[in-house]
């Protein structure tokens, strides 16, 4: 399956990631509340992690297949620690906009979440 990668600078960036999320979800068959939902998720993800405000980050956009289904999963790293104080409530927010949303450490404290939106 396809994977891209979008760096972000500023927050004309965070907007693009969250326009190509779109345009993916668009072209593997997503109705449009779905593409309205991971575009939003996406850029809520992207400020929660600080991007575009405070620091450079990237986001990783890769179509999945697991068990017979097909979805987008969106990635983002937080290689400063933990998310912002603020990050809380807005991750709470991507979790009902998402199928699966996961957050974990990874090595060298760096963070990581990863959020799944399937076709239904």
């Amino acid at each position: 399956m396809k994977s891209y990668t979008i760096i972000i600078d500023n927050d004309i960036d965070v907007i693009a990631a969250s326009m190509k999320v779109r345009e993916l979800a668009r072209a593997m068959g997503m109705n449009l509340g779905d593409q309205s939902r991971i575009s939003l998720a996406t850029s809520t993800l992207a400020h929660a992690l600080g991007y575009g405000d405070a620091r450079r980050g990237k986001i990783t956009v890769e179509q999945i297949a697991r068990d017979a289904r097909r979805g987008l999963q969106v990635t983002g790293q937080d290689r400063d620690g933990p998310p912002r104080d603020h990050s809380a409530p807005a991750l709470g927010d991507v979790r009902w906009m998402m199928d699966e949303v996961d957050v974990r450490w990874l090595p060298n404290d760096y963070f990581e979440i990863t959020m799944i939106k399937w076709i239904v």
